[in-house]
């Protein structure tokens, strides 16, 4: 769903969060009135939340998920501390 119309990403990092993911979608779903989308962000293939948000986007498909290799996360903190540290040097 990520085009122009897009008014609100929101991005829920989860790890094994089966029951509170489903209770968090729903709330979000009943909340939210403007154009959104949400990617649920996960770093595990055997994570138990992966099912849930297949499910749940069948009716919702605005949640979608996000598999990350743990490598790239890893990375990417890596980054964002090397920026950091740069950054306080000026």
């Amino acid at each position: 769903m990520t085009d122009s119309s897009v008014a609100l990403t929101i991005l829920l990092p989860v790890r094994n969060e089966t029951m509170n993911l489903r209770v968090m979608l729903r709330i979000l779903r009943a909340v939210l009135v403007m154009p959104h989308e949400i990617l649920v962000i996960f770093d595990d293939e055997k994570d138990e939340s992966a099912p849930v948000v297949a499910e749940v986007s069948a009716s919702y498909p605005q949640a979608r998920a996000v598999f990350i290799v743990p490598a790239a996360a890893s990375l990417t903190r890596s980054a964002a501390a090397s920026l950091k540290r740069m950054a306080s040097v000026f």
